[in-house]
C-alpha cells in the first residue's frame, strides 16, 4: 500500500493491526475497496487471511487480527526460493477460494506467524473480483478479458 494513503499501526499486546486511511478521494476509495474484500471473505473462514475485527466507515479505518511479521522484515531468515513458492501458492489458493485477484503480491503483503508456522495474505485494496458473464467472458471489475 502506498504509505501516503494510510497509516498502519501494530498492537501486538492486543493482537491487532489498525489501518487508518487518509481523507483523500484515493485514500477513501482504497479503504472501501479493501473493506469490501474483507466483507466478501468473512464467511469463507480462510486460514491464511486475517480476521476483520472492527471498522468505521465514517472515520475510514479498520482493525484486523495481527498475524505476524511481513516477509520483507524476515527475508534474511528464509530462502528467497522458498518464500517465492509460498507466495505463489498463497496467491493461487486465494484466486481459487475467493474469485479475487490480489494484484499486489509481494513480500510486504505476506506475513509469517512464528507461533503457528502459518503464512497469511494481507493488503487487499488492489484486489479485483473475477467472474464470468453470460457469454463466458472473464470480467475483472469492469474490464473484459476474452477467453
Amino acid at each position: 500500500m502506498t504509505a501516503s494513503l494510510c497509516k498502519v499501526s501494530f498492537d501486538k499486546k492486543e493482537n491487532k493491526i489498525k489501518k487508518q486511511f487518509k481523507e483523500t478521494r484515493q485514500g477513501i476509495s482504497k479503504f472501501f475497496q479493501e473493506l469490501f474484500v474483507y466483507f466478501r471473505l468473512v464467511n469463507l473462514n480462510l486460514d491464511y487471511v486475517p480476521k476483520l475485527l472492527k471498522y468505521s466507515t465514517k472515520e475510514h479505518w479498520f482493525e484486523i487480527s495481527y498475524v505476524g511479521e511481513s516477509l520483507d522484515r524476515i527475508l534474511y531468515r528464509k530462502s528467497k526460493r522458498h518464500l517465492n513458492s509460498i507466495i505463489r501458492e498463497l496467491h493461487e489458493r486465494f484466486k481459487e477460494d475467493t474469485q479475487f485477484y490480489h494484484n499486489d503480491i509481494r513480500y510486504k503483503n505476506v506475513c509469517f506467524n512464528e507461533e503457528n508456522g502459518k503464512y497469511y495474505l494481507i493488503d487487499f485494496e488492489n484486489c479485483k473480483f473475477k467472474f464470468k458473464d453470460k457469454n463466458d467472458n472473464l470480467i475483472l471489475n469492469d474490464t473484459y478479458i476474452r477467453n
